[in-house]
């Protein structure tokens, strides 16, 4: 498979785990057979968000909702009022 390394890692237990990797660059084609890495960066991109999404889950993503934007909220609050963010 192109764009992709299989390693070892070690899991919470202490034993050997393969793992699929994907490849970001394609520094090990030469000339005119490397094309753009934006297709694979895209593939590595949605395949973080979802574990992301999957590691949260459906109540922690609202969870982080919600706190992003009594973020927003905050900082217009201090927009408003001219002090300067830290």
């Amino acid at each position: 498979m192109p764009g992709r390394i299989i390693g070892v890692s070690i899991d919470v237990r202490g034993k050997r785990a393969l793992r699929m990797a994907l490849q970001t660059r394609e520094q090990h084609i030469k000339g005119k057979r490397a094309t753009s890495n934006i297709c694979t960066a895209q593939a590595l991109l949605a395949t973080l968000a979802s574990m992301y999404a999957l590691y949260h889950g459906p109540e922690g993503l609202k969870q982080i909702a919600k706190q992003v934007h009594s973020h927003a909220q905050l900082y217009q609050i201090i927009e408003r009022t001219g002090i300067p963010p830290t």
